[in-house]
């Protein structure tokens, strides 16, 4: 098989395996986001850091997972879980700074 050929049929698996399957024993981020109807799967980061959670089976900061039942338990004991933001959320005003011109004399 050419480089051509195998690139192109890792192209055509690439839907296959980015598919959300909710039925599974082990979620990634994207099954969690879609459990819990999250468009984006950065909507889900900050849940799943959230104190309680339940811990990654796999650790690190890329291809973490989870097990399905685990993050079942955890959303229907805690059902404030999502829809609460972690920390409250703080408007902050741009600080306004006055300078002196300066000036320059020739």
């Amino acid at each position: 098989m050419t480089s051509r050929k195998l690139v192109a049929y890792l192209r055509g698996m690439e839907p296959a395996l980015r598919a959300v399957n909710l039925e599974a024993p082990i979620w990634r981020i994207e099954e969690i986001a879609s459990y819990l109807r999250i468009s984006s799967v950065r909507g889900t980061y900050p849940i799943v850091r959230q104190p309680g959670f339940p811990l990654p089976i796999v650790h690190g900061s890329r291809n973490r997972r989870w097990i399905a039942e685990e993050v079942k338990a955890y959303f229907s004991a805690d059902k404030t879980a999502r829809t609460e933001p972690i920390a409250p959320l703080r408007l902050i005003e741009p600080k306004v700074v006055a300078k002196k011109k300066a000036n320059y004399y020739a």
